[in-house]
C-alpha cells in the first residue's frame, strides 16, 4: 500500500512539474490562475499551459497506464513472465497502425487525395536492383534519365527561367558533348549532368541578375532533384557557377569536389560556355546546327538568315577557355541562307 501511495505521488508531482516548468518560464502563480480559471487575459500563456502542457501530462499519464495494463495482461493470459508487445509483435503492429493514421487523416483526407500508392519494395530490393542494373543483369524498360530531366524542367519553370533559349542550348550542349565524346572521356551519365546544368544555369536570376550565378549554385545545392547524388549536383551546381565566372584552381575547390569531380566540372563548363554563346541573342538564330572534329578544331557549321555578329563576338572570347581545356579550338562555319 505504501509503495502506491508513493508511485502514485511521485506521478502526481511529475505532472504538476511538466504543467508548471517548460521551455516557455511563465510564473507559478500565472500557471495556477489559468488552471483555476483566474486568468488575465494573456491568449499566448493560457494556450501553452491549456493547450500544450496538460494535454501532455495527460497523455502522457493514459499513455503509460495503458502499457503497464496491456503488459500485466499479456503476462497473465500467456502466463509467462517474459511475454511482451515486441515478442508477439504488437509493436511493429501499432507502428503500422500510426503511420496508416498519419498517412490517411494526416495526409490524404487534408490534401483531398482520391488514391494511395504503396509500392511494395523495401531497401534491399533496392540494393539488388542497382546491383543487376550495374552488372546488366537486368534490362530496365523505364527511363530515369527522363525523370530527372523532368525535374529540373520543373525547377526551372519554379524560378521562371524555361524559355525556349533552354531548349535550344540544351540541344546545342549536347551536340558537343556528343562530338567530343573520343576527346573529352566523359560517359551518359555526364552527358546527362550536362543536360541539367543547362536547363538550370539562368535559374538564379530569378533572385539577382547581378549575382545570378552564385544564387543558381544556392538554388541547386538547395533542391533535391530526383534521381541526382548530392556530388552529382555539386558538379551541376559549379558548372553553371563556372559557366560565367573563371574557375579556380583545384586547390581553392578541394573542399567541394574531388579531382575527377573537378575535371568534370572543367570539361562541361567549357562546353556550356561555347554552347551557351552560341544563342546569346536568345533569338535561336541557327538552324541546322552540325559539329565535327577536324585536326586541332571542333568546326560547328550553322544556317541562318540573321545578322549573328553578337554571337560571333561572344563566341570568339569563350574559346579561350575551351581551348584551355580540351586543346581544341571552335570555329563556327557559316552557310548564309537566303529566304
Amino acid at each position: 500500500m505504501i509503495r502506491i501511495i508513493i508511485l502514485a505521488a511521485l506521478t502526481l508531482a511529475l505532472m504538476c512539474a511538466n504543467v508548471f516548468f517548460g521551455a516557455i518560464d511563465i510564473p507559478a502563480d500565472d500557471v495556477w490562475g489559468i488552471l483555476s480559471g483566474n486568468t488575465h487575459g494573456d491568449e499566448a500563456l493560457e494556450y501553452i499551459v491549456l493547450g500544450s502542457r496538460v494535454p501532455q501530462a495527460v497523455t502522457a499519464l493514459l499513455a503509460g497506464a495503458g502499457l503497464a495494463a496491456s503488459g500485466l495482461m499479456l503476462q497473465t493470459v500467456f502466463r509467462n513472465p517474459l511475454a511482451g508487445p515486441s515478442i508477439l509483435g504488437i509493436t511493429s503492429g501499432a507502428s503500422l497502425g500510426v503511420a496508416l493514421v498519419i498517412l490517411f487523416f494526416g495526409g490524404m483526407i487534408s490534401i483531398g487525395a482520391e488514391s494511395l500508392w504503396a509500392p511494395g519494395t523495401n531497401v534491399s530490393d533496392g540494393i539488388a536492383f542497382h546491383y543487376a542494373q550495374k552488372n546488366n543483369m537486368i534490362r530496365v524498360e523505364h527511363d530515369f534519365e527522363a525523370d530527372v530531366l523532368s525535374a529540373a524542367r520543373n525547377l526551372s519553370e519554379r524560378y521562371m527561367s524555361y524559355t525556349p533559349h533552354i531548349d535550344a542550348l540544351t540541344q546545342m550542349a549536347t551536340l558537343i558533348f556528343d562530338t567530343m565524346k573520343k576527346v573529352h572521356g566523359l560517359g551518359r551519365r555526364e552527358r546527362l549532368l550536362l543536360q541539367v546544368a543547362a536547363i538550370l544555369h539562368d535559374c538564379g536570376k530569378y533572385i539577382s541578375f547581378a549575382n545570378g550565378p552564385s544564387c543558381s549554385y544556392d538554388i541547386i545545392m538547395a533542391s533535391e532533384i530526383i534521381g541526382l547524388t548530392h556530388k552529382e549536383r555539386e558538379i551541376i551546381a559549379n558548372t553553371v557557377l563556372y559557366n560565367t565566372w573563371p574557375l579556380p584552381d583545384y586547390e581553392d575547390l578541394a573542399d567541394k569536389l574531388d579531382h575527377d569531380s573537378y575535371l568534370t566540372v572543367a570539361k562541361l563548363s567549357a562546353i556550356l560556355r561555347v554552347s551557351n554563346a552560341m544563342d546569346r541573342s536568345h533569338k535561336q538564330k541557327f538552324k541546322n546546327v552540325k559539329a565535327a572534329v577536324k585536326g586541332r578544331e571542333l568546326v560547328i557549321t550553322i544556317e541562318t538568315m540573321d545578322d549573328i555578329a553578337l554571337e560571333k563576338a561572344l563566341f570568339d572570347a569563350k574559346t579561350a577557355y575551351f581551348e584551355n581545356v580540351f586543346s581544341i579550338k571552335p570555329v563556327i562555319k557559316e552557310k548564309r541562307v537566303y529566304g
